[in-house]
């Protein structure tokens, strides 16, 4: 009988020859051995997300991280099954947590970078780019999305970043009334401001 790890490789090589039908078959026999193994809950759910299986790829991915919780890469796949579904703020928080566990993690960093483009928050997108160029200065999807945003920069309201801090510094104290007071009220300085609108969603 084949091992978990002989199956696993077989499915990669199946992947990477484009036989998906019969990596799927293998990865799922790996889980079927062992349920949070985290490079079949990975694979599959890039898989699914090619295949545009939203709903799918998320559930492999929400098991990933619920199985293999101290993985950056666990918390990047989930990201991205998050944003594919179109939960952008949740996605932006799960690349912390993969960022938390990994700053040096690339692929994270991109994907914070792109959702914050998505979020029309250029100025913290171009320091996330700028980060990804520190750490892989010749990653061509970090310099043609520089270039593009130092065409288009983003204005920032600066009462409301006064307020969101103070909204933060409000929440570390655990005033937390007073904390989303403060973010409500940045958000109508600037309708937005994507620091205010992440902690209002997640306070």
């Amino acid at each position: 009988m084949s091992t978990v790890e002989e199956i696993l490789l077989k499915g990669i090589r199946l992947q990477g020859e484009g036989n998906i039908p019969g990596a799927v078959a293998a990865f799922n026999e790996v889980l079927n051995r062992e349920s949070g193994n985290p490079a079949a809950l990975y694979s599959l759910t890039v898989i699914a997300l090619n295949r545009g299986n939203l709903s799918e790829a998320l559930s492999y991915a929400e098991r990933c991280v619920t199985m293999n919780f101290p993985f950056a890469l666990s918390w990047y796949v989930f990201a991205a099954a998050l944003n594919a579904n179109g939960r952008k703020l949740e996605a932006f928080g799960c690349t912390s947590r993969a960022l938390e566990l990994d700053p040096a993690h690339v692929d994270s960093l991109i994907l914070r970078g792109n959702v914050l483009v998505e979020l029309d928050q250029k100025t913290a997108a171009l320091g996330v780019f700028d980060r990804v160029l520190q750490l892989d200065p010749k990653n061509q999807a970090a310099q043609k999305t520089r270039l593009f945003l130092m065409g288009t920069p983003s204005a920032v309201n600066p009462q409301a970043e006064a307020l969101s801090a103070q909204g933060i510094a409000l929440q570390n104290q655990g005033n937390i009334a007073a904390a989303k007071a403060a973010f409500e009220q940045a958000l109508l300085l600037q309708a937005d401001h994507f620091a205010s609108r992440y902690s209002l969603a997640v306070i």
